[in-house]
């Protein structure tokens, strides 16, 4: 009989292979951000972190991607470039830079969001509602462990 450590870890190793196999199922993540936005993989995040997060200091940018400050401010002005970031000063401080979505970069963060909800929908369609639940109370654990 296997000890709980040794069950747990087959159990978590079990759940990586699951989730690598899901990640394949919507088609290797570039791909699918080239599918759905004209954006990369890297500026697809900052777009969807300043979508999500309202606007933000560059530093907080940074901070919720895992990057440096040089390489956001880049992201960022690449975006500000296409149109889809805004910078202003704050009204507070006006040595604060906020950094925010244009109206057009929030219809291009939904446009993603919605090509992404369909594929996952489409991969789901086969499981029966109990086997939902438990992939969504499943998921929703493994984000809160997360944070």
């Amino acid at each position: 009989m296997l000890s709980m450590s040794s069950h747990q870890e087959q159990l978590k190793h079990r759940a990586a292979v699951s989730m690598g196999r899901v990640l394949i199922s919507l088609q290797p993540w570039a791909a699918l951000v080239r599918l759905l936005t004209e954006l990369t993989v890297p500026e697809l995040r900052a777009l969807l972190v300043l979508h999500s997060a309202g606007p933000l200091r560059m530093g907080d940018v940074a901070a919720r991607l895992g990057i440096g400050l040089p390489v956001a401010t880049s992201l960022v002005t690449r975006l500000e470039g296409k149109g889809l970031v805004a910078r202003q000063h704050s009204r507070e401080d006006r040595r604060v830079v906020l950094c925010s979505v244009t109206e057009s970069g929030g219809r291009e963060a939904e446009r993603f969001w919605g090509g992404f909800h369909q594929r996952v929908n489409e991969l789901m369609g086969p499981l029966a509602g109990d086997e939902l639940e438990s992939l969504v109370h499943s998921m929703e654990l493994l984000t809160s462990a997360g944070h």
